[in-house]
Formats: C-alpha cells, sequence, structure tokens
C-alpha cells in the first residue's frame, strides 16, 4: 500500500513536566481559586467517585481525585501547520491544556488535539516537529502553535516555579522531546490487513516506518518491540505502549464510549500516573548520582514514594490491570525504582559503615590519650606504695620498667581480642 493513501483521523495530547516550588504552587492555586486566571479546577464529584470505585482500586481513585490537582485551560482554537520540508498543511483543533499538580513538587501538561481526515505520513512529520520543543526558536512554520499554547505555559511555568523560562527545553525536565498520547481511527480494511502493525509502530514511533528502505528499523527489532509490548485484546482495536509515546489504533466503528474512556480513565488513571512514576525516578536518579540532596533524604523520599504512590494492581477489571502494567514494563519503571532502592540501600549502608568506622578511629585515639593519663596514675601509685628509688635504685627506671610492662599487657590483650573476633 502506498504510505501516502493513509488518512486517519487522531486524537492526541503532547506532554511534558516539571519542578514546581511549593509556595508559589500555593500562590497559584490561590489566583485560580480567587478566579484571577484563565485555568479552572477540576471537579471530580462523590457521584462519580463512586461509580470509579466500582472498576477501580480506592488507592488510584485516591490519587486521582486527591493528590492529583487536575486544572485546565480552554484554548477551541483551529490551526494549521506545515510540514517544514514539503511545506504539506495539515488542520490541528487545540482543545485546551490540562495540567496535574501532584506530590513531590511535580507538574504534568498535558495539550490536548486532534486532526480528521489528514495523511499520515504529513501528521508524523509535523508532529515531529511539534514535539521537538527545544528546536522551537529554529521553525517558524510552527509559530501559531507556540503562540497558543507554548507562551500560556511558559507563563505557567513562571507562577509555580517565581522563574522565568529563558529555554524553551526549560518546560521538559528531562530529555528533550514532548511525549505523546494519541488515539488513531483508520479505515477497516487497514486495521485487519498484514500492514497493520507496521503502521502501530510508525504511529508509535512517529516515523513511516519501511524495513525495504536502508533508513527504516530493522525487522526483527520492530518484531521484538510489538511482541513485548503490543496489546491486542479485540478485533477491533490495537495498543502499543512504547517510552515517549502510548498509542491506540482503532477501526472506524469503534463505539464512542470505548473512545471516551481512552480519553479519560486510561489517560488519567493510567498513563499520566505512570508517567509522574517515571518522572519520579528520572528526578531521584538525577538527585543520587549528582549529590544534590544528603543520600538519606533521598532514601526517605522513595520509600515514602513507594508506600504511598505505588500501586501494583489499579482495578478489578482485568483490561485496566493489563493496560497498566505494559505501560509500566514499556517504561521500565517497576525495574528502575527497584534498582534505585537497592543504590541508595547500598549506598546508605556503606557511608554508615564509614562513619562506624571513623567513629571507632576517634575513640581509639581517645582510648589512647587515656591509657597514657592512667598508666602515669598507675604509676605514681605503684610509686607512693614502693618507692621505686628503693626498689629500682633509680626512680626513672622503675617509671620505664612499669610502663613498658603496662603496655605489653595492653598489646597482648588487644592481639588476643582481634584474633577471637576474626574466628
Amino acid at each position: 500500500m502506498n504510505k501516502m493513501d493513509i488518512i486517519v483521523d487522531n486524537q492526541f495530547w503532547f506532554s511534558g513536566y516539571f519542578s514546581t516550588v511549593e509556595s508559589s504552587s500555593r500562590t497559584f492555586l490561590k489566583n485560580v481559586d480567587a478566579g484571577r486566571t484563565s485555568w479552572e479546577r477540576r471537579v471530580v464529584s462523590e457521584e462519580y467517585k463512586l461509580e470509579m470505585l466500582n472498576v477501580y482500586y480506592p488507592e488510584i481513585i485516591h490519587f486521582y481525585s486527591e493528590c492529583n490537582q487536575s486544572l485546565s485551560m480552554p484554548i477551541n482554537k483551529d490551526i494549521t501547520i506545515g510540514d517544514a520540508e514539503t511545506k504539506d498543511l495539515i488542520p490541528i483543533h487545540i482543545d485546551k491544556i490540562q495540567i496535574s499538580l501532584l506530590p513531590f513538587n511535580t507538574l504534568i501538561y498535558s495539550i490536548g488535539m486532534s486532526c480528521a481526515q489528514v495523511n499520515m505520513e504529513v501528521m508524523l512529520k509535523v508532529f515531529n516537529q511539534l514535539r521537538q520543543i527545544s528546536r522551537y526558536n529554529q521553525q517558524q512554520n510552527i509559530q501559531e502553535f507556540v503562540d497558543t499554547v507554548i507562551v500560556p505555559i511558559r507563563e505557567l511555568y513562571k507562577q509555580v516555579t517565581g522563574r522565568c523560562v529563558e529555554h524553551n527545553y526549560q518546560l521538559v525536565e528531562n530529555g528533550n522531546k514532548l511525549k505523546i498520547y494519541q488515539i488513531v481511527t483508520i479505515n477497516n480494511e487497514l486495521l485487519h490487513s498484514s500492514y497493520a502493525d507496521n503502521l502501530l509502530y510508525s504511529l508509535g514511533t512517529l516515523s513511516m516506518n519501511d524495513s525495504s528502505d536502508h533508513m527504516g528499523s530493522n525487522e526483527e527489532y520492530v518484531q521484538n518491540i510489538l511482541t513485548k509490548y503490543k496489546i491486542a485484546v479485540f478485533n477491533n482495536w490495537v495498543a502499543l505502549p512504547l517510552l515517549d509515546s502510548m498509542t491506540f489504533m482503532c477501526d472506524e466503528g469503534m463505539k464512542s464510549y470505548v473512545k471516551d474512556s481512552w480519553r479519560t480513565d486510561y489517560f488519567e488513571l493510567i498513563y499520566i500516573y505512570q508517567l509522574y512514576r517515571k518522572i519520579f525516578l528520572y528526578r531521584t536518579n538525577s538527585e543520587f548520582r549528582l549529590r544534590k540532596r544528603p543520600i538519606n533524604k533521598i532514601q526517605n523520599d522513595l520509600e515514602d514514594f513507594d508506600n504511598h504512590y505505588t500501586y501494583h494492581f489499579i482495578s478489578y477489571n482485568f483490561l485496566p490491570n493489563l493496560l497498566n502494567k505494559v505501560v509500566e514494563s514499556s517504561q521500565e519503571i517497576a525495574d528502575e525504582q527497584e534498582e534505585m532502592k537497592n543504590i541508595l540501600k547500598r549506598t546508605v549502608q556503606a557511608e554508615t559503615e564509614l562513619r562506624e568506622k571513623r567513629s571507632n578511629y576517634f575513640l581509639t585515639f581517645l582510648a589512647i590519650i587515656t591509657s597514657f593519663s592512667t598508666i602515669w596514675d598507675l604509676n605514681c601509685l605503684l610509686d607512693a606504695m614502693f618507692n621505686y628509688s628503693t626498689v629500682f635504685t633509680i626512680n626513672l627506671l622503675g617509671y620505664r620498667l612499669v610502663t613498658s610492662i603496662i603496655l605489653l599487657v595492653i598489646v597482648l590483650v588487644a592481639l588476643f581480642a582481634l584474633n577471637s573476633k576474626r574466628k
């Protein structure tokens, strides 16, 4: 099939994240509540929570409704963006900017957009340009996008950190690309064709993959990725979570309520949640490697995070749990978290042993100093009792001889104790 013939609909979110300053975040939320900003708080009704508790575990609902302070800024604007090379255009509707203020001073923002009946190859080229946040200044063709959504996010950064954005890459704390979550609709024939896996991989990697092209991905590698992470439970849709993307690909007959669950439940309860875990681990690893904070405090935060925000199962139903596990696996979150715990444990143990060793050296030094004083006092006592001048003829000889005997006894006792400890 000619890749230029592939027409798709896509509802997608570009996401980034950065650290906040607690005092600035509190001031920002006060301004929101006072109506002094364009941001609006999400309100989760008790009725909705009770409904969700029939499907999801209480801890993930608590995270969604209480720990995740979600706000949004309506945009509702249509723009046109062209590929920088071919100048081919695609229309994009920008719905809103959504943010999640999360524990440990973390903010995740997501730009909700959609495009309909667009050429897939052109769409992927444009998406690649939009993701490269550090290169916005070099791409004049996306200026309207920058003015519409990046400028408000830059202002948001200033409000929740108290600092101005000097470079756009500050809006992505780790890496240089925005993440993407997308729901792609293609025609039924394509979804059930032999080309479907290649399309899914192309969407997940935002590149029109062609294994026959010398620049294309190795076919064995592609199949390995699909085998590990592809989710194919039903005949009318498939999904592929990767490190930087989450892709659903469905046919044109997909029920609207299923897509609604992908847009809401799976996006916020699974994707944003796992992205938050990954962000926390990125930051923990950076703080540890660069020694930005004391190791014991980093370890305490990791233990706190593990106790309060690590959920191995989130639902009473199999599909949310399956998606959650595969998303977690695609980002290698569980392995990284366990390895980080082990590294911190070993480091704290090594530092504790070093402190104890230094303390023992100091105590040994004090003991030696004290022993000299004790030897002198003992000599004076023995001299007063037996008169060294009478016993040894020369008073100084007595002091030296008794001191030598006492030191010899101390050395013998120390060697005996050391030898016993080794056994």
